[in-house]
């Protein structure tokens, strides 16, 4: 989604969207147009326009709409939500995760493997002496499923969803 210029060291909370009129139908065509043999092409593009024609001023507002309307399709329910910049802490990495969770009260911080393990980002001993216990999802092995129609690795749920519909769920379930 283009966006109006900005500078990396800017808030992401700023990042300031084109008016959705000038780019909303080339993006849907370019959708339409990678998705055309998807089973579920449909789905991906009417969630897609569902969050994009809100016509959003930021970013982070369009990442956030796109979130819900995602979750809502998939069934699950984001009820509770809280943008970070309405906290008070304001560290950088992983003494932001760890502020931020003792801010809401929270004992456990969730993080996906990352590339080589864990996110670059997150120092497992800073969340731990912030009273927060880091658990690693590890996600159903691929091997596992059907090799047809196999989604490619680090995909986007809009793939996915385009790919397998409501089952892409199962594609990101943790195992237990």
């Amino acid at each position: 989604v283009p966006s109006v210029a900005h500078t990396r060291s800017g808030a992401i909370s700023d990042v300031r969207l084109l008016p959705t009129e000038e780019w909303l139908s080339t993006v849907m065509r370019k959708l339409s147009d990678t998705y055309r043999r998807a089973a579920y092409r449909q789905h991906a593009l009417q969630l897609f326009e569902e969050a994009a024609s809100d016509h959003h001023t930021f970013a982070v507002d369009l990442a956030e709409r796109s979130l819900v309307v995602l979750a809502d399709y998939l069934g699950y329910g984001l009820t509770n939500r809280v943008r970070s910049s309405a906290l008070a802490c304001r560290e950088r990495s992983t003494s932001l995760i760890a502020g931020l969770a003792a801010e809401l009260g929270a004992s456990a911080y969730v993080y996906g493997p990352g590339s080589g393990g864990r996110p670059h980002y997150l120092d497992l001993d800073v969340l731990r002496a912030g009273g927060v216990e880091p658990i690693q999802v590890r996600y159903r092995d691929v091997t596992e499923l059907p090799a047809e129609g196999r989604p490619p690795l680090r995909c986007s749920m809009l793939d996915l969803i385009a790919r397998h519909g409501p089952d892409a769920r199962r594609w990101i379930e943790p195992c237990a």
